[in-house]
């Protein structure tokens, strides 16, 4: 995400902002303003609750395989829209 929006040294929810929010977005990804504002969410949604809570602790429990496996789906779709 930093890459792509060239947010070097943001994080977050800061990251997201700068990436998505605003009349000219760095990562346009609707030409609706709310449909914009909803792939905003989209992405702080995902940061804040799957990467955060797996880039700081040890989640094995949390997941079942079939789980995991359409989480990581999902963010390889949410990758794919931005690339």
């Amino acid at each position: 995400m930093r890459d792509r929006s060239g947010g070097a040294g943001r994080i977050g929810d800061d990251l997201m902002k700068w990436a998505f929010e605003g009349p000219t977005p760095r990562i346009p990804l609707a030409a609706h303003p709310t449909e914009q504002w909803g792939a905003l969410n989209v992405y702080r949604g995902i940061a804040a609750f799957y990467r955060n809570g797996t880039a700081h602790r040890v989640r094995a429990d949390d997941f079942d395989p079939d789980e995991a496996l359409r989480i990581v789906l999902w963010v390889d779709h949410l990758l794919g829209l931005i690339d």
